[in-house]
């Protein structure tokens, strides 16, 4: 399949800001000087503990000790890996994620290019013509 591309992650934190994102896992987020402070979505709380830094878009729980980026957030609370949180993240910005092999090339989709949509035309026209 080969790796998601840099543009493709980078079109993702554009189209979704980390505090849009959190907020809508019910974190009541208020300003604390240049950051933004919550109760954790991680842990049970009295006080708040988890904030963000809305200019370079990372969080950080000061009681159980996450942090990150989206991707990371979308990995922790939804409990998957690296790749699933892409793609959880993708659907909701709209992007139609960019793969890159080992090569450098671009693949569009799902990590399908031209040329294998081709192939996999021709073999199933083959099919086709061979249950005829």
């Amino acid at each position: 399949m080969g790796i998601v591309s840099e543009a493709s992650k980078q079109q993702i934190r554009d189209r979704v800001p980390l505090e849009d994102l959190v907020r809508e896992y019910h974190v009541h987020l208020v300003p604390s000087g240049r950051r933004l402070k919550g109760l954790c979505p991680f842990h049970a709380e009295k006080t708040p503990s988890f904030s963000i830094d809305v200019e370079k878009q990372y969080f950080y729980c000061f009681g159980c000790h996450a942090g990150g980026d989206l991707f990371s957030f979308v990995k922790v609370i939804h409990h998957v890996d690296y790749p699933e949180a892409l793609e959880i993240l993708a659907r909701r910005a709209g992007v139609v994620l960019q793969y890159v092999d080992g090569r450098g090339s671009v693949r569009g989709g799902h990590g399908v290019d031209r040329e294998s949509l081709s192939a996999i035309h021709d073999s199933l026209e083959l099919a086709q013509i061979a249950q005829v």
